[in-house]
């Protein structure tokens, strides 16, 4: 969230349980939840509860919200890329072996892993556009 912040992104999150940043509490595949965090005005929406099956119906649920958001999803497995894509997701990001692949990389060069290990968050959250966009 740093790194959005950073970049000039308003971030909202919505989470099951109260966390330290702005959010909103409540379930990420309801509808009204969804509309108190501002969905309807996001111009981007990360969907990632580290579920598939409600990054689905979040995702389904964002788009009756707000068409136009640019939506990023995350998926755990393959054979759901699709699923979600289908929903309504503009990307979606196969987080499986993302973690490999990082830890990996810590062997050749730690600074990468440093630098990335800082940036990767997984949150679900709306954002506004930055203003130098």
């Amino acid at each position: 969230m740093r790194e959005l912040k950073a970049n000039g992104f308003d971030v909202v999150v919505v989470s099951e349980k109260p966390i330290d940043h702005r959010c909103v509490v409540g379930d990420v595949t309801d509808e009204e939840t969804l509309k108190k965090a501002g969905v309807e005005k996001a111009k981007f929406v990360i969907v990632s509860t580290g579920d598939d099956s409600k990054n689905v119906l979040a995702t389904l649920t964002v788009r009756k919200i707000n068409l136009n958001a640019f939506v990023v999803a995350e998926s755990l497995k393959a054979e759901n890329v699709d699923l979600l894509k289908f929903t309504g997701a503009n990307s979606v990001v196969l987080s499986m072996g993302f973690a490999e692949r990082l830890l990996a990389s810590a062997v050749f060069e730690d600074s990468v892993f440093l630098k990335m290990s800082l940036q990767v968050t997984t949150v679900t959250m709306y954002s506004k556009f930055p203003q130098r966009f």
